[in-house]
């Protein structure tokens, strides 16, 4: 999906962001999401959560495009 960005199961999810490092530290931003403690497991549900998540980030202002 999407080029390999997204990895995900049915209670833990990764991203990598597009063009976004972080201001900081001038490293790549990536996202992870964990549900522990939950019995509960929904991969398309986790999909979806990195998905939103992983572009927020990439709208926030943790996030600089790097210069090319």
């Amino acid at each position: 999906m999407e080029g390999g960005r997204f990895l995900y199961s049915g209670y833990e999810a990764f991203g990598k962001t597009k063009s976004c490092v972080d201001k900081k530290y001038g490293q790549e931003l990536y996202t992870a999401v964990q549900a522990q403690g939950s019995k509960h497991r929904d991969a398309d549900a986790m999909k979806r959560l990195i998905l939103a998540y992983t572009r927020e980030v990439e709208k926030s202002a943790a996030c600089t495009t790097p210069p090319q």
